[in-house]
C-alpha cells in the first residue's frame, strides 16, 4: 500500500527523501523494516508518532478557524504560518456504487476515486436493468476492488417513484 500511495503522488520510492514516522503503527519494527525495504532508508523517528498526528489535527483545526474568521489568540508568526499553510482534504478511499456491467456481472463503479480533493460534486448516469422498474436500491461502497464483496458497504440509497413505462437503456 505504501508503494500505491507514492505512485498515486506521481513519484517513485527513490524520489522520496524523508519518510516521517507518524501514527502508532510506526513503532512496530516490521513496519519500520518495510519502510526501509521500500525506500532504502529507515523512517525519520525524530517526532513522537502520536503527538505528530495530534499536532497535525490541531494545526488543521486552527487553520479552519482562521479561514472562517474565528478569533484565535496566537503569536503573529504562528498566525502567518497558518495563513500560508495549504491543506487539501482528499478521499482516503474510492467511493462508488454497486452496478451491473454489460456482461451482467456485479461490479464496484467508482464515483470518487481515492485521493480526490474534497469537497467535490460529482454525477453519473446509470440505467435500470429491466424496463418498468419503479424502484432501485443502490449500495454505496468504499474500496479499491472491482468485486463489491471485497469493498466496505458504507450505505444504501433507495430510489423510488421512477416513472413506469420507461424502456431500459441499450448500448
Amino acid at each position: 500500500k505504501m508503494v500505491d500511495v507514492v505512485a498515486t503522488g506521481g513519484v517513485s520510492p527513490k524520489d522520496v527523501g524523508v519518510v516521517l514516522a507518524v501514527g502508532g503503527s510506526t513503532r512496530i519494527p516490521a513496519v519500520r523494516q518495510r519502510i526501509q525495504d521500500i525506500f532504502g532508508t529507515l523512517p525519520d523517528t525524530s517526532v513522537r508518532p502520536d503527538e505528530a498526528v495530534a499536532l497535525g489535527a490541531a494545526l488543521f483545526a486552527a487553520q479552519r478557524q482562521l479561514e472562517q474568521g474565528g478569533a484565535l489568540v496566537m503569536d503573529a508568526d504562528a498566525r502567518e504560518y497558518l495563513e500560508r499553510l495549504n491543506v487539501t482534504d482528499v478521499a482516503a478511499h474510492s467511493l462508488g456504487v454497486s452496478v451491473f456491467d454489460k456482461q451482467r456481472r456485479q461490479v464496484m463503479q467508482p464515483i470518487l476515486p481515492r485521493n480526490t480533493a474534497l469537497p467535490i460534486s460529482q454525477s453519473r448516469s446509470f440505467y435500470t436493468m429491466r424496463a418498468d422498474e419503479t424502484r432501485i436500491v443502490v449500495p454505496i461502497l468504499e474500496g479499491e476492488e472491482l468485486d463489491p464483496e471485497l469493498c466496505r458497504r458504507v450505505g444504501v440509497v433507495s430510489v423510488e417513484g421512477l416513472p413506469a413505462g420507461r424502456s431500459q437503456h441499450q448500448e
